[in-house]
C-alpha cells in the first residue's frame, strides 16, 4: 500500500484535499445563537466525516471506484446539508441554533470537491497491471 501524493491524478488529489477541507470546517462556526458561535464538533458534523471513507479506502488501496456509489453518498450529503441549511433550527446546549455558519457553507463547498474528485479518479494502471500478472504466477 504504497501512497505517493506527487504521483496521484488531479481525482485523487481532489478527493484528499475535500477531506482536508471538511476536517477545516469542523473547526468553524457552523451556526451562532446569542452572539456564541458553535463550531462543527460541538454541532457532532463530524459524523459527517463517514462520507469520505469508501473513496478514501480505494485511493488508498489503489483499486477501481464505482463511480454511481461513491457519488450517490456525497449527492445526499449536499442535499441534506443544504435542506438543513434552509429549514433546521437545532437545539445545542440548550439554545437553539440555526446553522447558517462559514464551517457549514465550507463542508458543502468540500464534498462539491469530492464530487468532481470522484468524477476525474483514475486508478493507477501500473499497480492494476502488476497485481494481474502476480496472480497468475
Amino acid at each position: 500500500m504504497k501512497s505517493d501524493f506527487k504521483n496521484y491524478n488531479i481525482g485523487k488529489k481532489l478527493i484528499a484535499f475535500s477531506l482536508f477541507i471538511a476536517i477545516i470546517s469542523l473547526f468553524l462556526p457552523w451556526g451562532y445563537s446569542d452572539n456564541k458561535a458553535v463550531c462543527g464538533i460541538i454541532f457532532g458534523a463530524y459524523m459527517l466525516l463517514l462520507i469520505f471513507v469508501y473513496p478514501l479506502i480505494i485511493l488508498f488501496l489503489n483499486k477501481k471506484l464505482n463511480k454511481i456509489g461513491a457519488m450517490s453518498i456525497p449527492i445526499i450529503g449536499i442535499i441534506a446539508l443544504i435542506q438543513i441549511r434552509t429549514v433546521a433550527i437545532l437545539k445545542v446546549e440548550g439554545t437553539m441554533i440555526r446553522p447558517t455558519g462559514p464551517g457549514l457553507h465550507l463542508f458543502i463547498l468540500s464534498l462539491v470537491i469530492l464530487l468532481i474528485g470522484i468524477s476525474k479518479y483514475q486508478a493507477d494502471p501500473e499497480n492494476n497491471k502488476n497485481k494481474a500478472e502476480n496472480k497468475l504466477l
